[in-house]
Formats: C-alpha cells, structure tokens, sequence
C-alpha cells in the first residue's frame, strides 16, 4: 500500500481492517490516470472517491462508504483522490466532468462516461446497479 494511503487509512490494509474485508483503493495522483480508468470503465464501472484529509466528514464518510461497498470490490475499480494533495487533478476531473468540485464526492464511470456522481452523506445513496 502507498505510504498515502496508509497515513490516510490508518494501517497496513485499508481502514485498518485485517480481515479481508477492505477495498483494495488505487491512488488517483496524475490527469493520465483518468484516461485509463476511462477505458477500464468499458470492463467494469470506475468509482473515484474524492476525499479531504483535513475533513471529519469526509473521513467519517469514506469509513461508512468502505463497509457499505466492501462487497463489491471485486465488481468495479476503486480509486481515491486526496483533494487537498492533489487539489489541481481534483479541478480537472471537475472539468472534464462538468461538476463542482466537492468533498466528499463519488463518481461513478461507466463506459467511458460519468454515470452518476454524489456528494457527502448523499453518495451512501449510489449504487454499482442503475436502479437501486
């Protein structure tokens, strides 16, 4: 695991937890990510979790989105984004997405476009199906 994500996550394994039980999180660092991620959408949704390490909510949120989706991790890609380290890619995907910036926010990609997108307590609210 990234020494990002271990700081922001609290452990060896994503939210401390050992058992087995986590989302295996891949690190949104560079706009190049997202072209990949965009073709990767083709195979499987791509979710992106924008979160801010300076903000409770946000935390508190990204704990609750880890044990509500933790039985999908194997249905779709899972990618995190440090909005206060990575504020400018956090900008363009907001561009490129016709979306205000926001934190926390869930963005789902599905072929190759924004399917759905959400902030705060409102992204619990989302599903990997298109009718919940």
């Amino acid at each position: 695991m990234s020494a990002f994500l271990s700081r922001l996550l609290g452990g060896d394994t994503p939210g401390g937890r050992e058992n087995g039980d986590s989302i295996s999180w891949n690190p949104l660092e560079q706009e190049e990510q997202l072209n990949t991620l965009e073709a990767e959408s083709y195979h499987r949704p791509q979710l992106i979790f924008k979160h801010s390490t300076r903000c409770g909510l946000s935390g508190m949120t990204l704990r609750r989105f880890e044990r509500q989706w933790a039985p999908a991790r194997d249905q779709a890609g899972f990618h995190l984004l440090d909005v206060i380290g990575q504020r400018g890619l956090s900008q363009a995907i907001a561009e490129r997405y016709a979306l205000r910036h926001e934190s926390p926010q869930l963005l789902i990609i599905e072929s190759g476009k924004l399917r759905e997108a959400a902030s705060h307590s409102g992204l619990l609210g989302l599903s990997l199906s298109e009718n919940p």
